[in-house]
């Protein structure tokens, strides 16, 4: 679990250890705390303070965050006004919960789990999402007053969309979007 106010947070490579961070900004603003519960680890990466102070040498506040390859990883992520640039491509995602504010966000899932549970709630923000063509995947988008374009995704009607290898494809990757006035791009890639 991640909470954070403004900012500028990354994800774009990996650690020997379970969970690492590294920040620049407010000194001392995080609390990081790893419980065991019904024998998994909860990871909690929370920041105290949540609001910036105009002119100040302390308004930076950019986290780079590190997660080890090996576990199943459910994340929640909760920030404000915020850019966010998360590659999670190599690890296990079973379920991901994002919800932001006037935010931006570029996002990259990977196939390494069978199923793939992608779940946003934001407000007035841009939001990329690259999805790999080895994985089916289902857009079921609130999006009304947003625009939008789903590369290669067919519309099945109301704000549902399937690839056209949805039924056949072992990996699943299910999107659920709910949207302010915003854009949303979903872009497939190959991963060859």
């Amino acid at each position: 679990e991640f909470e954070a106010g403004a900012g500028k947070f990354k994800m774009n490579d990996t650690t020997d250890q379970l969970f690492e961070a590294n920040t620049r900004g407010y000194k001392n603003n995080y609390d990081l705390t790893t419980t065991n519960e019904n024998g998994k680890s909860v990871v909690k990466f929370n920041m105290k303070e949540k609001k910036l102070v105009v002119n100040s040498r302390r308004n930076t506040n950019k986290v780079l965050l590190k997660l080890n390859t090996s576990p199943v990883w459910n994340m929640k992520f909760k920030v404000g006004a915020a850019a966010l640039d998360f590659d999670l491509s190599p690890y296990i995602i079973q379920n991901v919960l994002i919800d932001m504010g006037a935010a931006s966000m570029r996002l990259k899932l990977g196939d390494k789990s069978d199923v793939t549970n992608l779940n946003i709630d934001a407000g007035v923000s841009s939001i990329s999402i690259d999805v790999p063509d080895s994985a089916g995947c289902e857009i079921n988008a609130d999006v009304s007053l947003s625009s939008k374009h789903f590369e290669d995704f067919q519309k099945v009607g109301g704000g549902l969309y399937k690839t056209s290898n949805f039924d056949s494809a072992k990996k699943k990757i299910y999107i659920n979007v709910k949207t302010g006035i915003s854009s949303i791009t979903v872009h497939r890639y190959s991963g060859w």
